[in-house]
Protein backbone atom coordinates (compact mmCIF):
# COMPACT_ATOMS: atom_id res chain seq x y z
CA UNK A 1 0.00 0.00 0.00
CA UNK A 2 1.58 3.28 -1.03
CA UNK A 3 1.77 5.70 1.87
CA UNK A 4 2.84 8.71 -0.14
CA UNK A 5 -0.14 10.84 -1.11
CA UNK A 6 1.02 11.54 -4.66
CA UNK A 7 1.71 7.85 -5.30
CA UNK A 8 -1.68 6.94 -3.80
CA UNK A 9 -3.45 9.42 -6.06
CA UNK A 10 -1.63 8.09 -9.11
CA UNK A 11 -2.73 4.57 -8.21
CA UNK A 12 -6.30 5.80 -7.76
CA UNK A 13 -6.31 7.57 -11.14
CA UNK A 14 -4.88 4.49 -12.86
CA UNK A 15 -7.64 2.27 -11.50
CA UNK A 16 -10.26 4.87 -12.39
CA UNK A 17 -8.89 4.99 -15.95
CA UNK A 18 -9.06 1.22 -16.31
CA UNK A 19 -12.59 1.22 -14.95
CA UNK A 20 -13.56 3.73 -17.65
CA UNK A 21 -11.91 1.62 -20.35
CA UNK A 22 -13.77 -1.48 -19.23
CA UNK A 23 -17.09 0.40 -19.11
CA UNK A 24 -16.52 1.51 -22.71
CA UNK A 25 -15.70 -2.10 -23.59
CA UNK A 26 -19.04 -3.18 -22.10
CA UNK A 27 -20.83 -0.59 -24.25
CA UNK A 28 -19.00 -1.79 -27.36
CA UNK A 29 -19.92 -5.40 -26.62
CA UNK A 30 -23.55 -4.36 -26.17
CA UNK A 31 -23.45 -2.87 -29.67
CA UNK A 32 -21.94 -6.10 -31.01
CA UNK A 33 -24.67 -8.09 -29.24
CA UNK A 34 -27.34 -5.93 -30.91
CA UNK A 35 -25.76 -6.55 -34.33
CA UNK A 36 -25.61 -10.30 -33.61
CA UNK A 37 -29.26 -10.25 -32.59
CA UNK A 38 -30.26 -8.55 -35.84
CA UNK A 39 -28.30 -11.16 -37.79
CA UNK A 40 -30.09 -13.94 -35.95
CA UNK A 41 -33.42 -12.27 -36.62
CA UNK A 42 -32.65 -12.25 -40.34
CA UNK A 43 -31.94 -15.99 -40.20
CA UNK A 44 -35.23 -16.61 -38.41
CA UNK A 45 -37.10 -14.52 -40.98
CA UNK A 46 -35.64 -16.65 -43.78
CA UNK A 47 -36.63 -19.78 -41.91
CA UNK A 48 -40.17 -18.47 -41.42
CA UNK A 49 -40.74 -18.10 -45.18
CA UNK A 50 -39.55 -21.64 -45.82
CA UNK A 51 -35.94 -21.04 -46.85
CA UNK A 52 -33.67 -23.92 -45.95
CA UNK A 53 -30.81 -22.67 -43.82
CA UNK A 54 -27.28 -23.89 -44.37
CA UNK A 55 -25.94 -25.80 -41.34
CA UNK A 56 -22.83 -23.66 -41.42
CA UNK A 57 -24.89 -20.47 -41.01
CA UNK A 58 -26.70 -21.89 -38.00
CA UNK A 59 -23.45 -23.06 -36.39
CA UNK A 60 -21.81 -19.67 -37.00
CA UNK A 61 -24.78 -17.87 -35.45
CA UNK A 62 -24.65 -20.05 -32.33
CA UNK A 63 -20.89 -19.63 -31.98
CA UNK A 64 -21.19 -15.86 -32.42
CA UNK A 65 -23.82 -15.53 -29.71
CA UNK A 66 -21.84 -17.77 -27.34
CA UNK A 67 -18.66 -15.75 -27.86
CA UNK A 68 -20.39 -12.39 -27.40
CA UNK A 69 -22.09 -13.62 -24.22
CA UNK A 70 -18.81 -14.83 -22.73
CA UNK A 71 -17.05 -11.59 -23.62
CA UNK A 72 -19.83 -9.51 -22.05
CA UNK A 73 -19.69 -11.58 -18.87
CA UNK A 74 -15.90 -11.28 -18.66
CA UNK A 75 -16.04 -7.51 -19.28
CA UNK A 76 -18.74 -7.04 -16.66
CA UNK A 77 -16.87 -9.04 -14.03
CA UNK A 78 -13.63 -7.27 -14.87
CA UNK A 79 -15.32 -3.88 -14.59
CA UNK A 80 -16.77 -4.75 -11.19
CA UNK A 81 -13.42 -6.01 -9.86
CA UNK A 82 -11.44 -3.01 -11.10
CA UNK A 83 -14.09 -0.61 -9.82
CA UNK A 84 -13.96 -2.19 -6.36
CA UNK A 85 -10.18 -1.90 -6.49
CA UNK A 86 -10.56 1.80 -7.29
CA UNK A 87 -13.03 2.20 -4.40
CA UNK A 88 -10.60 0.49 -2.03
CA UNK A 89 -7.77 2.82 -3.08
CA UNK A 90 -9.94 5.99 -3.10
CA UNK A 91 -11.39 5.31 0.34
CA UNK A 92 -7.96 4.50 1.69
CA UNK A 93 -6.69 7.86 0.43
CA UNK A 94 -8.99 9.58 2.93
CA UNK A 95 -6.53 8.50 5.62
CA UNK A 96 -3.81 10.57 3.96
CA UNK A 97 -5.53 13.97 3.84
CA UNK A 98 -7.17 16.38 6.27
CA UNK A 99 -8.40 14.82 9.46
CA UNK A 100 -7.23 11.40 8.20
CA UNK A 101 -10.53 9.93 9.34
CA UNK A 102 -13.28 7.98 7.60
CA UNK A 103 -16.59 6.57 8.73
CA UNK A 104 -15.81 2.96 7.78
CA UNK A 105 -12.61 0.88 7.60
CA UNK A 106 -11.02 0.73 4.17
CA UNK A 107 -11.68 -3.00 3.76
CA UNK A 108 -15.33 -2.74 4.73
CA UNK A 109 -15.86 0.06 2.20
CA UNK A 110 -15.53 -2.72 -0.38
CA UNK A 111 -16.87 -5.61 1.70
CA UNK A 112 -20.25 -3.96 2.27
CA UNK A 113 -20.93 -4.13 -1.47
CA UNK A 114 -20.67 -7.93 -1.40
CA UNK A 115 -23.12 -8.61 1.46
CA UNK A 116 -26.75 -9.04 0.32
CA UNK A 117 -29.28 -6.60 1.81
CA UNK A 118 -26.53 -4.87 3.78
CA UNK A 119 -25.28 -3.37 0.52
CA UNK A 120 -28.64 -1.67 0.04
CA UNK A 121 -27.77 0.72 2.89
CA UNK A 122 -24.04 0.55 3.56
CA UNK A 123 -22.99 0.93 -0.07
CA UNK A 124 -24.86 4.23 -0.27
CA UNK A 125 -23.40 5.42 3.05
CA UNK A 126 -19.91 4.49 1.90
CA UNK A 127 -20.21 6.42 -1.36
CA UNK A 128 -21.73 9.42 0.44
CA UNK A 129 -18.87 9.47 2.93
CA UNK A 130 -16.29 9.15 0.16
CA UNK A 131 -17.83 11.92 -1.93
CA UNK A 132 -18.26 14.45 0.89
CA UNK A 133 -14.82 13.85 2.40
CA UNK A 134 -13.09 13.96 -0.99
CA UNK A 135 -14.90 17.15 -1.99
CA UNK A 136 -13.76 18.99 1.17
CA UNK A 137 -10.37 17.25 1.44
CA UNK A 138 -11.53 15.52 4.62
CA UNK A 139 -11.31 18.74 6.63
CA UNK A 140 -13.57 17.63 9.52
CA UNK A 141 -14.35 14.59 11.64
CA UNK A 142 -18.06 13.99 11.05
CA UNK A 143 -20.02 14.08 7.80
CA UNK A 144 -23.04 11.99 8.81
CA UNK A 145 -25.41 14.94 9.15
CA UNK A 146 -24.44 16.61 5.87
CA UNK A 147 -26.78 16.16 2.88
CA UNK A 148 -25.69 13.84 0.11
CA UNK A 149 -25.28 15.14 -3.46
CA UNK A 150 -28.47 15.12 -5.52
CA UNK A 151 -27.34 12.38 -7.91
CA UNK A 152 -26.41 10.04 -5.04
CA UNK A 153 -29.85 8.98 -3.80
CA UNK A 154 -30.17 6.23 -1.25
CA UNK A 155 -32.81 3.47 -1.48
CA UNK A 156 -35.14 5.35 0.84
CA UNK A 157 -34.61 8.64 -0.98
CA UNK A 158 -35.56 7.37 -4.42
CA UNK A 159 -39.25 7.75 -3.61
CA UNK A 160 -39.02 11.14 -1.90
CA UNK A 161 -39.00 13.29 -5.06
CA UNK A 162 -41.95 11.30 -6.44
CA UNK A 163 -43.89 11.70 -3.19
CA UNK A 164 -43.11 15.43 -3.12
CA UNK A 165 -44.35 15.82 -6.69
CA UNK A 166 -47.53 13.92 -5.81
CA UNK A 167 -48.14 16.20 -2.82
CA UNK A 168 -47.66 19.27 -5.00
CA UNK A 169 -50.13 17.88 -7.58
CA UNK A 170 -52.66 17.19 -4.82
CA UNK A 171 -52.32 20.72 -3.49
CA UNK A 172 -52.74 22.22 -6.97
CA UNK A 173 -55.79 20.02 -7.60
CA UNK A 174 -57.37 21.05 -4.31
CA UNK A 175 -56.74 24.73 -5.04
CA UNK A 176 -58.20 24.35 -8.53
CA UNK A 177 -61.33 22.64 -7.19
CA UNK A 178 -61.71 25.32 -4.56
CA UNK A 179 -61.41 28.00 -7.22
CA UNK A 180 -64.07 26.36 -9.34
CA UNK A 181 -66.36 26.11 -6.35
CA UNK A 182 -65.78 29.78 -5.61
CA UNK A 183 -66.67 30.81 -9.19
CA UNK A 184 -69.87 28.75 -9.27
CA UNK A 185 -72.88 31.12 -8.86
CA UNK A 186 -75.11 30.51 -5.89
CA UNK A 187 -78.92 30.20 -6.23
CA UNK A 188 -79.28 33.65 -4.70
CA UNK A 189 -77.09 35.12 -7.45
CA UNK A 190 -79.55 33.87 -10.09
CA UNK A 191 -82.30 36.08 -8.69
CA UNK A 192 -83.00 39.46 -10.25
CA UNK A 193 -83.42 42.53 -8.04
CA UNK A 194 -87.19 42.19 -8.41
CA UNK A 195 -87.09 38.69 -6.92
CA UNK A 196 -87.72 36.84 -10.18
CA UNK A 197 -85.51 33.92 -11.13
CA UNK A 198 -83.45 34.33 -14.32
CA UNK A 199 -84.94 31.10 -15.71
CA UNK A 200 -88.42 32.52 -15.37
CA UNK A 201 -87.38 35.67 -17.22
CA UNK A 202 -85.85 33.62 -20.04
CA UNK A 203 -89.02 31.51 -20.43
CA UNK A 204 -91.13 34.67 -20.55
CA UNK A 205 -88.96 36.16 -23.28
CA UNK A 206 -89.05 32.98 -25.39
CA UNK A 207 -92.79 32.45 -25.00
CA UNK A 208 -93.84 34.68 -28.00
CA UNK A 209 -91.42 32.85 -30.24
CA UNK A 210 -92.79 29.49 -29.18
CA UNK A 211 -96.38 30.68 -29.76
CA UNK A 212 -95.44 31.93 -33.23
CA UNK A 213 -93.92 28.58 -34.13
CA UNK A 214 -97.09 26.79 -32.94
CA UNK A 215 -99.31 29.05 -35.12
CA UNK A 216 -97.12 28.48 -38.15
CA UNK A 217 -97.30 24.72 -37.72
CA UNK A 218 -101.09 24.80 -37.39
CA UNK A 219 -101.43 26.79 -40.67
Amino acid sequence: MPDDLSAARRAERTRARWTTYLLLTCLALDAVAIAAGLSQRALLARLAVGVQLHPGDVAANDARHRLVGLLKLAALLGTGIVWLAWLHRAYGNLGLVGSKRSRFPQGWAVGYWLIPFVNLVRAYQTMKDLWLRSESLNDRDGYDNLPAPAFLAGPGQLYRPRAARQRRRNRRGAARDQGRAGNRPSPAALLRPDGRHSTEILNAELSPLRNGDAVARSV
